[in-house]
């Protein structure tokens, strides 16, 4: 199932950015990708596709 990211998602999508920015050698900084993506989210603005199994 595939399906545009939500509220319930934030924890997950905010890891996956997470290690996104530490793949370009960025530091680490869950707290900070999780505040990113929520103010992305309050103002819709982010559109992200998750898959579910």
């Amino acid at each position: 199932m595939v399906y545009q990211a939500t509220y319930k998602d934030l924890d997950g999508v905010a890891t996956l950015f997470n290690l996104y920015r530490m793949f370009y050698e960025q530091e680490s900084d869950l707290k900070g990708a999780k505040s990113y993506i929520k103010r992305r989210l309050e103002k819709k603005r982010f559109c992200n596709i998750c898959s579910q199994r």
